[in-house]
């Protein structure tokens, strides 16, 4: 079995274990709330990876979507954030997301350490410097994150050796700190069927690495 080393598993995305709260259902019988997004996903450009890409992530959250609570001041109060980030698309050609993810874990029985609770925090966007409206822009992708410990003894990645386990129990819910996971140009060509990227790459933007993680 292959063993990764503590720097390449910092690598790994946050894409496995990723509390998504993008889509919450609404109560039967209301017709659900709509959120206000800054343009169609259809309008983000596609390019390389796969759900957890940058791009990916960017057209997903700019996807309308139900909401579980109504509350009548968070769509007025978000209008303005929505209108400023449309400037900063349409007359800089940035576009960039927030999240904000959380994870507990409980071990019953463990060697150690029975609890474990982290969080990550990403800042993530796409920024095309050139040929924004033509057949072949260019842009930087980047992605940071924070990922930490929450007022435990150890961070949920590394619950799996206090239990006695051979793996990684939620690879990206370690206690890394601030790192840099994306940071590339991305430059497409006719109509975005011929592209390439240059810089530091996510390795599971495109390859299902965490099956070969898993004993």
């Amino acid at each position: 079995m292959a063993v990764l080393q503590p720097r390449a598993r910092k690598s790994l995305s946050s894409a496995l274990a990723l509390c998504s709260l993008a889509y919450q259902p609404a109560w039967a019988g209301e017709e659900p709330a709509r959120v206000p997004v800054s343009a169609p996903a259809q309008e983000t450009p596609a390019g390389f990876g796969g759900p957890a890409s940058v791009g990916a992530q960017l057209r997903s959250d700019e996807a309308s979507k139900a909401s579980l609570f109504r509350p009548q001041t968070i769509p007025s109060a978000l209008r303005s954030y929505v209108a400023f980030k449309d400037r900063l698309r349409d007359e800089h050609g940035l576009s960039y997301g927030m999240d904000y993810n959380l994870l507990y874990q409980h071990a019953d029985q463990s060697l150690g350490e029975q609890n474990a609770a982290g969080g990550v925090l990403r800042l993530f966007g796409t920024w095309t410097l050139f040929d924004q409206a033509s057949a072949r822009p260019g842009s930087i992708e980047f992605k940071v994150e924070n990922r930490h410990r929450l007022g435990t003894e150890v961070a949920p990645a590394s619950l799996a050796g206090q239990i006695g386990y051979a793996g990684l129990t939620a690879v990206p819910f370690s206690d890394a700190g601030t790192i840099l996971t994306n940071l590339y140009w991305h430059q497409s060509f006719l109509d975005n069927r011929l592209a390439y990227i240059v810089g530091i790459v996510d390795v599971t933007d495109y390859v299902g690495v965490y099956g070969l993680v898993n004993p």
